[in-house]
């Protein structure tokens, strides 16, 4: 798997942490944002090749940081949503706020690794 800037965001620190940890001996580079408000930061400063956001964040929700991603000029990173919502509902806004993927917490590995080499 080629090596990828990632950016993780989650209020959930242990799960931050453990997905960062992955992510990273895996071989990616990894920035972690505990809020929305960080992960937008992080994302326009670091050009990252995929965001995992969590929908439900303090400050900007992950569904706000993936419009203002979407709108922003310039390439595009990966948007993946990660939440314990998994409606239908939840999916289509997550589609329609500009997500490429929404995984339902907790992600299986396997599936976030797959969805970083597709």
């Amino acid at each position: 798997m080629v090596s990828l800037t990632i950016v993780v965001a989650d209020d959930d620190e242990q799960l931050l942490m453990t997905l960062a940890q992955l992510l990273r001996l895996c071989g990616h580079v990894v920035h972690t944002a505990r809020d929305g408000n960080e992960a937008l930061a992080i994302c326009r400063a670091t050009q990252p090749d995929t965001a995992l956001l969590d929908i439900d964040m303090p400050g900007l929700s992950g569904w706000e940081v993936a419009q203002m991603l979407s709108a922003d000029a310039g390439p595009r990173c990966r948007l993946v949503a990660l939440s314990g919502r998994g409606s239908a509902e939840d999916r289509t806004r997550s589609q329609a706020a500009g997500f490429d993927a929404h995984c339902v917490k907790p992600a299986e590995p396997a599936e976030l690794l797959r969805l970083l080499s597709a």
